[in-house]
């Protein structure tokens, strides 16, 4: 996720800024205007502030469960580099980014083998986290994979981003966990922005996390 898609979404959970914060936050603004500011600076704080708010207690919730979609069986091999295309009439992508192109798309790309029809749950990150606790709950690594026949499945139906779906069009992300090319799990994530859906992918230990609002899917249920 670029610099500038984490100051955007940081901006908009700030729209409901807790009061207790709302002194930081006028600090932050009044210093826009200081001489020489730079806007990593403006971006440091603001992740400051955003984990600060969203900082999860021990006894809270880490998921919002809000249902369950069906994945229809599949008869053919899925072939993630036919898919997962600039240019495909099927689906609108905004973009594609290099860490899932050369996580998943590389040479021959990721294969997934015809499947039987099975069931996704889904629901919306109440705090802000990293991977390990949002895999821990889902009942871990073995437990939480998805693939990318089946995240293309629900892209097919919200091709032109539209809400009618259980994919959020809102700019915040969609996870999945995934094993890429290598057989490592990956945090892929799809979301609606600029026209169209940008794809890309991050290490489950990467240390920025996710937001409040993102949703996850998997393979399993544990509310």
């Amino acid at each position: 996720m670029t610099k500038n898609e984490k100051l955007g979404r940081i901006l908009t959970s700030l729209t409901t800024v807790k009061s207790e914060h709302l002194g930081v936050l006028v600090s932050i603004c009044n210093k826009l205007s200081a001489e020489g500011l730079s806007g990593d600076y403006v971006h440091d704080r603001l992740v400051e502030l955003d984990r600060e708010k969203f900082s999860m207690t021990e006894e809270e919730s880490l998921f919002d469960w809000k249902g369950k979609v069906i994945i229809p069986a599949t008869t053919k091999d899925f072939i993630s580099r036919k898919k997962f295309i600039k240019g495909s009439k099927k689906v609108k992508f905004h973009g594609i980014w290099d860490n899932f192109m050369n996580w998943f798309l590389k040479g021959g790309g990721t294969v997934d083998e015809p499947a039987d029809a099975l069931e996704l749950r889904y629901a919306d990150l109440m705090q802000s986290s990293v991977d390990d606790p949002i895999i821990e709950e889902l009942g871990g690594k073995t437990e939480v994979r998805t693939t990318l026949s089946q995240i293309h499945s629900l892209l097919l139906k919200q091709p032109q981003g539209k809400k009618e779906g259980v994919l959020l069009t809102n700019g915040y992300a969609n996870i999945f966990y995934v094993k890429d090319l290598e057989g490592e799990l990956r945090a892929v994530y799809v979301l609606w922005r600029g026209g169209g859906w940008g794809v890309n992918a991050v290490s489950v230990e990467y240390p920025d996390g996710w937001y409040a609002g993102d949703r996850v899917f998997s393979s399993i249920l544990e509310a």
